[in-house]
This record gives C-alpha cells, structure tokens and sequence, in this order.
C-alpha cells in the first residue's frame, strides 16, 4: 500500500540526553513540551512574539522532574485553568506545573512551580496521565504499573484534591499486570450537536489499556460518586473490549463535535495492531452504562509494534506510530474501510532537505541572474543643448561606421526602407558630444527587400549606385545647370552655396560629361512669383576623365574643374512632379 510521502514542517532540536518518550502542544498550538528518559522536561515557544507560526522555535522552561529515572508523558490543562502542566515519570508521582504571570506572548520565559504532586501509586511507576475536559472541572487520570487507574479532582470550594481509584470488583485492580494507557472520552453527547435531546453533558467516560491485553470503557455514576466498567462488564463488547493478543500500548478516544456518528475509540497493541471501536447506539441522558455494544474494525497490520495513536481535531484523520519509526496517517472511507492517506517517515525528511536546497540554488542563480542584468550599458543619453532627450535604441553595428558628428547610418544593402528610422547612436553622440540632427525620410525603393522598383535608367544600362550618405559638413551644391549623374536615390536637396572659393569649385563642373539626365521639370505654377529657370547649357564637349558614372568629379590627383556659371539662391524645386519626390 502506497502513500503520498509527508514531509516535516520544521525540525526542533531539544538537547535532550537520551530517548524522547512524549510531546505535546498546548491548547493553541503555541508551546510545546516534551519529556525524555534524562528526567527532563523542555517547554518550547513556536511562534513570533505575536503569535503567528514561524519556523523558528525558542526554548522558554526547562523542569527537572526526575532524578532516578525517566518521565513518560505529559500532559496541558485547558487554558480555562491557566498554564497548566501535568508529568508523570518512572518515581511513582504525578505532578502539576503551573507557570505564573500572563501568556499574552508566547515567547515568554516561563517560570513553572509545583502545585500539586499525586504519590497514591509509589514506588510503581506512572505510566500515563490525562487532563478531563474542562467541563467536569480540573481533573486528571493516572494510569500505573501497579494495575490502578486513579482520578484527582479538585474541589472548587477549598482547592483541596480528592482521588478515586477504578478497579474491577473481581481482581481489585483495572488491568492485571498493570495499566499502560488512559483518555478521557469527549464532553459532548453523540447527536448532541443536532439534537437538543442530547444536549445535556453524559457522564464522565474513560478507556483504559493495560497489559492484560484488554480496553476496558469506565463510567462514573454520580448516584453513588464511583466508578464502574460499562454495562455488565460480562457481555463481549458491552465495556471490556477483546481484541489485542499483546499489551494495549495506547488508547485515544475520538475528541467528535456532537455529530450522530457515534462513540469512536482507537488502540494500538504490541501485536502490531491498531483497532477502531464504534459505539453506534446514542445514549439516552438517563440510561446507566451509556450505551450499547461496541463494533470494532481493523487496521492493515504494521510490521512493527504500535506505540501510538492520536485522533485530529476533527476525527477525520487518525495518526499511528510503530516501533520503525514511522507515523502514518488514516482515514474512513465511504465503505467503512480505513485507508492509507499519508506517510511520515525518515523519507520525508530528506525530501524537505533536498526541497530546501533545491529552492537554495534556484535563489542564487536568480541573483546571479539579476546581477548580470544591472551590470549591462545602461541606454545612452544625448547632451545637446542641456536637453536629456534618452535614446531607446541601443548601439548597432551600423553606429561603428558613422562619422564622427552625424548621428544616422546609411540604411544596408537589401534591407527594406519603410519609410523614416530614428538615427542610430553615434560613437560621438554617446560619449557626450554635439548632437546631430536626424536625416531626411528615405523613400520606399529597394527592389531587393520588395519596395517599390526604381524608375530605369537612361542610357546607362545599369541602376546607378545609390547616393553616398551626407558629408560631416555643409558644402554647397553643384552650380545650378551643371550636368547630374543619374542616380537612384535622387541627390539630397540643394544648399546655398558656401563661403570659400576652393569648397565650391571642387563641388562643381565647367567640362562636365555628356551623360543622358532626366528631362527638366515643368515650371511652376506661377511664373510672375519667381523668375523662370534659365536654359540648360548647350552639350559640353566630352570630358578629358571619361564618361563613367563617377567621372562627375575629378579623380584623385587631377587639376580641379574650372568655375562654372552659377546662381546665389537657385529657386526652390516644383512642387509638382511625376518623377520621384525629391528628400527634404
């Protein structure tokens, strides 16, 4: 049989010295005590100092209880009775811890005193004890080696204790051999939360386990103040439960919320077995005996013997531990089977180790990640002008080739132009210099990525290459008439001509080549607004440097071209064209 594996919460290393025999929460789930066979009790704070779970745990009390041997269990009192603390140990005593002052915060030290010590069963051993319910008042049972099971209860009146002992009349003792195991059954009737009729609290109720391999129920009769088995006694079933072939180890009765379920007890045995009894029948509130016969069904056998049972605060889940060092959890299923639902084993710890470092190593190559991004360029920022206008595109590789000043890169070859791209960040604009302002919008013509096809060339027999990318400087343009180069895209729009003498004879030419051009544009619109285009030079003679594409400018070496015939403010071009528009 399989289970989901459960893996512990938290560890809580104790100090003690030797084997830890009990552990207990308190009422809220906020201390913790434990006993151990070095005669220690340790009382631990679970809990921030508001209250909420936290995986850290203080030790706040430290009780010796026993010099001469070990204590076997402990037990809380409801918080109705303070910070109530019950032990019991191998000396024979059973003794109450009372902590003072207020527990408003649980990380408080403790200071624990003794208020009451019970030694009815020196020098046997106390093997068990248990708290009542509040209800009944502050009362607890003790179970003992001695065969006895005793009540203590405390008079209201005088704070005095009154002891009574649960023997049958037969043995004079509750379990031949002794006693191992005592709980206290719940204060609230079966059917007592739907019911009004049995509203009213039943009588005090217990189970017992002892060495005679027996589970007997014990029922107080409040006519004549004493305890007697339930029912005849007799009767299989009706209040000694045969079940166990070894010693009843534990007992645990279902702490219900007044359901008609009825009466629900679980005991765990030597013999490997663990066995739910069901009382069925509801008690009427004046009926002696308190109710009808007790069905029992069984647990898959375990391989070790069962040291343990505990219910949850419900009764859904029941929780057994072995002598392997295992704690398994069960529940009832629809078909009145009990089933494996989880496994607390050795396991499960190392599967919350390995999940511990698992989300360890996640942690840290986050922060590896994380790193690595905060040590990446941040985005540049331009300075022109005391602006801090924050470029989103990062560097690229077209960036290395612009020149020092421009700010934009010539779009490469084959890629489609959609129309205008924001500049690149130039080398000069990142480190902090001069801004430069962003180039005109490219037309959409680039035959290779799809564009629109460039009109054809005219005597060339080829495209002609594409326009080489503005200078760093304004220069000013050929001489108005000169001869072009047919070239795709057109030439950038004209610029007033420049100042010196050798900048604009090097920009134009008086012997320029007779290369077929575009015809002239038509002429505006208004004639009397500006003054008409003068006439295209006649056909110049051939050029002494060839008739190549590039023969526009003189090759390198050469004597410059003589000045030509030019105007100081050509006129703006048409507003109108069926050619291509120039770039503004």
């Amino acid at each position: 049989m399989t289970a989901p594996v459960i893996a512990p919460k938290h560890f809580i290393e104790t100090q003690h010295d030797d084997k830890i025999h009990d552990a207990q929460f308190d009422f809220y789930g906020r201390h913790l005590a434990t006993c151990a066979s070095d005669g220690y009790v340790k009382v631990f704070a679970l809990g921030d100092a508001s209250g909420r779970a936290a995986g850290a745990t203080q030790l706040v009390s430290e009780l010796v209880v026993s010099t001469t041997g070990p204590v076997w269990q402990v037990a809380w009192a409801h918080p109705k009775f303070g910070t109530l603390l019950a032990t019991c140990g191998w000396d024979g005593r059973a003794v109450l811890w009372a902590a003072a002052g207020s527990d408003a915060q649980p990380t408080a030290r403790l200071n624990f005193q003794v208020v009451y010590e019970y030694t009815a069963h020196q020098p046997a051993s106390v093997n068990a004890v248990a708290f009542a319910p509040h209800e009944y008042g502050l009362a607890f049972a003790c179970a003992s080696s001695d065969g006895r099971v005793s009540v203590c209860r405390r008079n209201e009146a005088d704070g005095s204790w009154q002891s009574q002992f649960l023997a049958d009349p037969a043995t004079e003792v509750a379990h031949v051999l002794g006693a191992t195991t005592v709980s206290w059954a719940p204060s609230v009737r079966p059917g007592g939360l739907v019911s009004w009729e049995q509203a009213t609290p039943p009588p005090m109720r217990l189970a017992t386990g002892g060495c005679d391999n027996l589970v007997r129920i014990w029922v107080h009769d409040t006519a004549s103040n004493a305890w007697r088995v339930e029912g005849d006694g007799a009767t299989p079933g009706s209040g000694t439960l045969y079940g166990h072939t070894d010693w009843v180890r534990s007992v645990a009765w279902c702490q219900g919320m007044g359901l008609p379920t009825g009466s629900l007890l679980a005991s765990a045995g030597q013999d490997k077995r663990v066995i739910v009894w069901r009382q069925d029948a509801l008690p009427s509130p004046g009926e002696r005996g308190g109710g009808g016969v007790w069905k029992h069904r069984e647990l898959p056998r375990f391989k070790a013997p069962c040291w343990g049972v505990s219910w949850s605060a419900t009764g859904m889940l029941l929780a057994v531990s072995c002598g392997d060092q295992t704690v398994t959890l069960w529940k009832e299923g629809a078909d009145g089977e009990w089933q494996l639902v989880g496994n607390v084993t050795e396991a499960g710890a190392q599967v919350i180790r390995e999940r511990e470092e698992r989300e360890q190593q996640e942690r840290a190559a986050w922060e590896r990640q994380q790193q690595q991004q905060q040590q990446q360029t941040p985005p540049a920022y331009s300075t022109a002008a005391g602006m801090g206008t924050r470029s989103e595109m990062p560097p690229t590789a077209g960036a290395a080739a612009v020149t020092s000043g421009m700010g934009w890169a010539p779009p490469a070859p084959g890629a489609r132009n959609v129309g205008y791209a924001p500049p690149a960040v130039s080398a000069s604009t990142a480190a902090g210099g001069r801004y430069a302002p962003p180039p005109p919008p490219q037309p959409v013509g680039n035959t290779a990525a799809g564009g629109m096809p460039p009109p054809p060339s005219m005597g060339t027999g080829a495209m002609p290459p594409r326009a080489p990318p503005y200078p760093p400087t304004r220069q000013s343009p050929p001489a108005y008439g000169a001869p072009t180069v047919p070239s795709y895209p057109p030439a950038p729009p004209p610029y007033p001509p420049a100042s010196g003498g050798a900048a604009a004879t090097a920009a134009t030419a008086y012997n320029a080549p007779a290369v077929p051009r575009y015809p002239p544009p038509p002429p505006p619109p208004s004639s009397a607004a500006a003054p008409p285009y003068p006439a295209a030079p006649a056909r110049q003679p051939p050029s002494p440097y060839g008739t190549t594409a590039s023969s526009a400018y003189p090759p390198a070496g050469a004597p410059p071209y003589p000045p030509a015939y030019s105007r100081p403010n050509p006129p703006p071009p048409p507003p109108t064209s069926s050619y291509p528009p120039r770039p503004y």
